[in-house]
């Protein structure tokens, strides 16, 4: 037997003190005067009389708050209660220590009181106190200090404890998810940032925070205080998400007549376990809940209704031979009640009824205290129900629904229901993704613009956009841009724009795409920040209708087509009038592949504005456009210009120059364009003979545009604007895909080259033709002054020295005065002489004619004649073929049908063997 002594009480006290030493006492120990000496972990002491013991020793540690006596309660509690009650430790003897019997008992009363009323253990880890928040606005974050309980082992096995945790500045990772996290650190708990979810075992480490940072914008979501309350906390998320659920019983049935009855069973309310017993509805309490103008009331009723159903307003009668639906419901208390509610409408086929769900605007009792039990479905007037179906049986809106196989009408049918596959069925899903669709589902959802400056747009008419990517549908909501470059303007060139993704990203590059890759294709731009206008945007967003292969097939070979219409009105040919050099062009409708356009009119034009799109080529072979009154480029002060390899060239008087119309897929004005002739004819049949397959268009600013009418150009001075008469309109059919798009083409790699029948040529070696310079005789004829022209003929080859060249020929000799030409040897002489001359007077014939040996053989009769108008300059020009033998002597003759004066303004004869 053991007496309680002043000794027994300090040894008591110093035992379960240092038993639980890691609550906050560093040490205790017992001074000269028996009292009790307690020092903390901060080393701060405490001075207990030894009188007092135990009880104010705990009393004094817990209001200090340095252990919380809290995570330790129960084992506390259960070690004293052992000590206390085993007589073999305390037997009360009021004669020792000053002390009591009823002391000892009162204190330890006390102390047993206190133990059982310390607050209860904190049971999870997370935050107990927030620490502030402030967004720094560049991406970083200030977090406060916090209080925080925390496990310290990994497996939630050891003991909990709470701990300060000391705050500081933090950057989360940049577009990306983050979180703050508190580690427990071995004792030392910190804030850290980590960049996966998976490290938070929320027993060691806690979350505080999680961000999603974007360079300076930083989105947070609050952890709060998971460290306090949390049991009941999951006990609110249930009762707020799940409200009632059942786990057994609660069958529905009926019986003689129309009686309503729900077997026994039990419903968790949250953490609450109910058993609730079996209820009939002609023995127990049953209501039916129906509105009277609107508004809910109820009756007591022992039977399921057969007659009515609610409309939302008041009780309707049923038709003959439809059906009405009552939905059951058991109150979850408990008393032993059920709520009977009637459907919304009425059903002439059991079916329809069958698919009915429950009514969303229950009575508030429903609402709150009831769990549907299911539903009877009956006839008008029938006995007996055509259907009961029980709540947990089959799932209604009103149950939530947790798998997707319990729903009802998985199978559709009707307009918005879906059919759902099967296993087999799924698996074959595979083979329409084989097939790799690409494009746009349906072209109106979208539109596109071009700022002019830098930035695409693909523009969401309104309610969503879809596109396939190899095979696959994606739905986007919102526009989408993109930037030429990310430095503006961007350079001269064609930026092709396209989706390769499963977001809708546009992308831009410079580099054509082959529709044999994974770009879903949408826009291409020809850009030249130098041109007016500086962009031309072809609209490129085909279809899914059609596979991947046929379009890559028909853009390749078959290209751009015209449809219809595309009529040119309100020009006139061989007139100089710029009014008669313009026109307008109907609507047309072309297809470029499986994107069907309509282009819109273009209104005939004053011959003054700008309006016309005009495209050529420059030096590199690059292609330019400007806008133009006429059809046609042309210098300022000349005539109609046509393209030499690059150049452009002005039309000379007489010849002839083609420009082509096109019809394109580009947007605005550039719809119908006009290229200009890269080639200058002599004559109108040979600018009829060009054909626009031969063009070089490589580089074009689009593929998908087809040639409609070649439109020939005759050069005429004075004619108006480009010196020209519009000589012909014809009506072609070339796609661009048809013409030889080559860069740089190689004469000597044509074929037909040596020709050999009529209106072919042939083409020499470089040998051939060294040897065919040496039998040509030149001369220009460059008379200084006024030539009188007399009625008789005058020999008129040459008078100017200056422009003989000083070579020597071996083929021809030139009299002394320069109007004789010698044969060296015979063959046939080719003459050809082209003259300027003015200041005729007007009516006056010009008459040209050569001579052999002085005489008009038979071979020379035809002469030249030009009648001359006023001084208005004018072009004699003529060939004649002559057969010469060695030693024959060539004469140029002239004379007029009056005598008159002749200024020749330029004048060129060749004579050479052919």
């Amino acid at each position: 037997m053991k007496y309680i002594t002043k000794s027994d009480a300090i040894a008591i006290a110093t035992y379960l003190a240092k038993k639980y030493a890691s609550l906050g006492i560093k040490d205790i120990s017992v001074d000269v005067n028996g009292n009790i000496v307690i020092t903390y972990v901060d080393d701060t002491t405490s001075t207990i009389s030894g009188d007092l013991f135990m009880v104010k020793s705990v009393y004094d540690i817990y209001n200090r708050g340095k252990v919380d006596l809290a995570q330790n309660s129960e084992r506390l509690a259960g070690e004293l209660a052992a000590y206390y009650t085993d007589s073999n430790n305390i037997l009360y003897d009021n004669t020792l220590s000053g002390l009591t019997a009823d002391d000892v008992k009162a204190a330890l009363d006390e102390l047993t009181y206190m133990v059982n009323n310390i607050p209860q253990p904190p049971l999870s880890a997370g935050v107990v106190i927030q620490p502030t928040f402030t967004n720094n606005g560049n991406g970083t974050i200030t977090v406060g200090n916090a209080v925080v309980n925390l496990f310290i082992a990994t497996d939630f096995n050891d003991k909990i404890q709470r701990f300060t945790v000391t705050g500081g500045t933090f950057t989360p990772i940049n577009n990306a998810n983050s979180y703050l996290v508190v580690n427990y650190n071995n004792g030392n708990p910190i804030y850290e940032i980590i960049a996966s979810a998976t490290l938070i075992n929320e027993s060691t480490i806690i979350p505080v925070y999680t961000f999603y940072r974007i360079d300076n914008t930083v989105l947070y979501l609050n952890w709060d205080r998971l460290g306090i309350g949390l049991s009941n906390k999951m006990h609110q998320r249930f009762v707020f998400t799940r409200r009632f659920e059942r786990e057994s019983g609660l069958a529905i049935s009926e019986s003689p007549t129309r009686v309503v009855n729900i077997g026994a069973g039990v419903v968790w309310y949250g953490a609450i376990r109910n058993s609730l017993d079996a209820v009939a509805s002609n023995v127990d309490s049953c209501h039916l809940h129906y509105h009277v103008e609107g508004v809910y009331t109820f009756a007591d009723r022992t039977q399921y209704n057969n007659t009515q159903y609610d409309d939302g307003t008041n009780l309707v009668e049923l038709n003959p031979n439809h059906y009405t639906v009552n939905w059951i419901y058991r109150n979850v208390e408990d008393g032993k009640h059920m709520e009977i509610v009637l459907g919304n409408a009425q059903y002439n086929q059991l079916s329809l009824a069958i698919v009915a769900q429950p009514r969303p605007d229950l009575p508030d009792i429903v609402k709150s205290n009831c769990v549907l039990i299911g539903r009877i479905i009956v006839q008008k007037n029938a006995t007996t129900a055509a259907n009961i179906a029980s709540a947990f049986d089959v799932t209604f809106v009103s149950v939530p629904i947790n798998n997707h196989n319990d729903l009802g009408g998985l199978e559709g049918g009707t307009p918005n229901e879906y059919f759902h596959l099967t296993a087999d069925e799924y698996d074959h899903l595979e083979d329409f993704s084989n097939i790799k669709r690409y494009g746009f589902v349906d072209r109106s959802e979208t539109s596109i613009s071009f700022d002019g400056v830098n930035t695409f747009t693909l523009t969401d008419n309104g309610s969503g956009w879809s596109y396939f990517r190899n095979g696959r549908m994606f739905t986007i909501t919102g526009n989408k841009t993109v930037n030429l470059t990310s430095t503006p303007p961007a350079a001269k060139g064609k930026y092709y724009i396209f989706i390769d993704d499963e977001v809708g990203t546009l992308s831009v590059s410079q580099t054509p795409w082959t529709l044999n890759d994974t770009k879903v294709v949408v826009s291409v731009i020809a850009w030249d920040n130098a041109l007016t206008p500086k962009f031309q945007m072809a609209d490129e967003r085909h279809t899914a209708l059609w596979d991947r292969q046929s379009h890559r097939y028909h853009h390749l070979v078959d290209g751009t087509k015209l449809i219809a219409g595309s009529e040119l009105n309100g020009y006139v040919l061989n007139s100089g009038t710029n009014t008669n050099k313009v026109f307008e062009i109907t609507e047309a409708a072309i297809a470029d592949e499986d994107i069907f356009l309509t282009l819109d009119a273009f209104a005939k034009p004053n011959g003054t504005d700008s309006v016309y799109t005009v495209l050529y080529r420059n030096a590199s072979l690059q292609w330019l456009w400007n806008l133009s009154p006429m059809p046609f480029k042309y210098t300022t002060t000349g005539f109609i210009e046509y393209d030499n390899n690059g150049t452009l060239t002005p039309l000379t008087n007489n010849n002839f120059t083609n420009t082509y119309l096109l019809v394109s897929n580009i947007q605005g004005q550039s719809r119908f364009m006009f290229v200009v002739g890269q080639s200058v004819f002599s004559n109108a049949a040979s600018a009829y003979a060009e054909r626009f397959e031969t063009y070089n268009l490589a580089n074009f600013i689009t593929a998908e545009s087809v040639a409609l009418y070649q439109l020939t150009w005759k050069g005429v001075i004075n004619a108006g604007t480009g010196q020209c008469e519009l000589n012909r309109v014809q009506k072609i059919s070339v796609n661009i895909v048809a013409t030889n798009i080559v860069a740089n083409p190689s004469h000597n790699s044509l074929n037909d080259l040596q020709g050999g029948t009529t209106n072919e040529y042939y083409h020499l070696t470089a040998t051939q033709h060294t040897d065919l310079l040496a039998t040509r005789f030149w001369a220009l004829l460059g008379v200084p002054a006024n030539l009188a022209i007399t009625t008789e003929y005058q020999k008129i080859l040459n008078t100017d020295t200056t422009k003989i060249p000083t070579d020597t020929s071996t083929y021809f000799t030139l009299s002394a005065d320069k109007k004789d030409i010698t044969c060296v040897r015979a063959g046939v002489v080719r003459i050809t002489r082209t003259v300027t001359v003015s200041s005729l007077s007007a009516g006056i014939n010009l008459f040209l004619i050569p001579t052999i040996n002085g005489t008009q053989t038979a071979q020379c009769t035809a002469q030249e004649q030009q009648r001359a108008v006023g001084t208005t300059t004018k072009d004699i020009g003529y060939s004649y073929y002559l057969s010469v033998n060695a030693g024959d002597v060539i004469s140029l003759w002239a004379k007029g049908s009056d005598a008159s004066t002749l200024t020749y303004v330029n004048a060129r004869t060749t004579v050479e063997y052919i």
